[in-house]
């Protein structure tokens, strides 16, 4: 404000009007010491009046500030003359004398103001403190957010790129998808080997239901699975008319049960796989292997019986095993695949469609001569298989079924298990 006077303003209606000059008294606080001011007080009016103005323009509260003239400290709630005031005469008071007031700061009221605002400053600083801890610390999450966001799309491109590499090896070494069937095909070249079968990928409703299956009968869950349907007309023609031979001698046959094939009819989403003889046991049931190029050679030729025992033996016969259990075949699979450095082992499943016909149970192991006597009696006279073969299957075991002919099988699903 410099030595420039403020006015305050009039303050009071009843004549006469008292002019005032205000200024800081003697050694006043640093509060006070803002300058010079001027105003018009009504004689009969209390001092008081003028505090909300003085007080606002200090910038201190209303009760901080103590008016003193002539060095007696003045009631506020008395007018000048009530505070024994000489009041100048009229003709003093139109030559612009002025009754002279000094103003000053109560020290404990503004020791209290000044605790008050530091304990304001400091809740400002601790809330600006507070404000950028929060403001960092949403910064990191965003950043690790980011960084999530970046790592998870690498996963993915990772997981990607090893679905295709997995796919490449299946369509390499187990089966071709109907759009590369097809144009294998067409090739013209001589020398090009024709595929006698391809895969088709099943949907992801149906792979959930085959792994609902697989976990129904005891092969485990909560993983991945990639299911195909494998397509032979050959071997599902040979294995249809093997069928339609049992057919006729249904009457003859013993019907026995199967909880796999039970629980597939169950599930809508497996519905694809077509109906299941019951009168000639026809069965919905696993086979385990340990290669690609093995569940490949299935998916190319059916079970090859010059294969038979290569892997784990004959125990109950020279034939096929399947299972009605999935964590029987499970292990046969020889505890997976490595196909890709993301994917970890994946094991071999195949859901295969099984002609049980006649069954004979055994509760041991048999010895070779009675395998030698069953595999006789599976083949049927002149060591044909027939429909009027004594055995066309042998369970026993841990749920196993055994066949000792191809034409009884045909491999409907593989699945690769993670």
């Amino acid at each position: 404000m410099g030595d420039e006077s403020v006015c305050l303003g009039t303050f009071g209606e009843a004549a006469p009007q008292i002019g005032l000059r205000l200024v800081p008294g003697d050694g006043a606080s640093t509060f006070a010491k803002k300058g010079t001011f001027l105003a018009e007080l009504s004689k009969a009016s209390p001092v008081e009046l003028l505090l909300p103005k003085l007080t606002e323009l200090l910038g201190v509260p209303c009760n901080a500030v103590t008016l003193m003239h002539e060095g007696r400290t003045l009631d506020t709630e008395k007018s000048l003359t009530e505070n024994e005031i000489t009041i100048p005469g009229a003709r003093a008071r139109r030559e612009g004398e002025k009754v002279l007031l000094c103003f000053d700061t109560k020290f404990d009221v503004m020791q209290g103001v000044e605790e008050e605002n530091k304990k304001q400053k400091e809740a400002e600083e601790e809330e600006q403190k507070r404000q950028l801890r929060l403001q960092l610390e949403q910064q990191m999450r965003e950043k690790k957010a980011r960084e999530e966001i970046e790592r998870e799309e690498e996963r993915h491109k990772k997981a990607n790129r090893a679905n295709e590499l997995f796919e490449e090896q299946i369509a390499t070494q187990v089966g071709v998808n109907r759009e590369q069937y097809e144009l294998i095909l067409r090739n013209p070249d001589p020398d090009v080997k024709k595929p006698r079968h391809f895969l088709q990928r099943l949907v992801p409703e149906q792979e959930r239901a085959l792994m609902q299956l697989l976990s129904a009968s005891g092969g485990g869950g909560g993983g991945t699975v990639w299911a195909y349907e494998v397509h032979h007309q050959e071997l599902r023609e040979r294995y249809e008319r093997a069928k339609q031979g049992l057919q006729a001698d249904a009457a003859n046959i013993k019907r026995m049960e199967s909880s796999t094939t039970n629980s597939l009819l169950k599930q809508t989403d497996l519905g694809f796989l077509g109906p299941f003889d019951p009168s000639v046991n026809e069965f919905c049931l696993w086979h385990g292997t340990a290669r690609l190029e093995g569940a490949g050679g299935i998916c190319a030729n059916g079970f090859d019986i010059a294969y038979v025992g290569s892997a784990v033996g004959t125990a109950w016969g020279h034939g096929f095993y399947f299972a009605d259990s999935a964590s029987t075949s499970m292990g046969y699979t020889g505890g997976g695949v490595r196909v890709t450095e993301v994917h970890s082992r994946v094991k071999i499943m195949f859901l295969c469609r099984v002609l049980c016909g006649r069954i004979r149970e055994l509760s041991t192991a048999p010895s070779q001569e009675q395998k030698e006597e069953l595999t006789a009696k599976c083949l049927g006279p002149g060591g044909v298989f027939g429909p009027k073969s004594e055995v066309h299957s042998i369970y026993g075991g841990r749920f196993c079924y055994v066949c000792a002919h191809n034409h009884q099988v045909y491999p409907q699903i593989v699945m690769f298990v993670s």
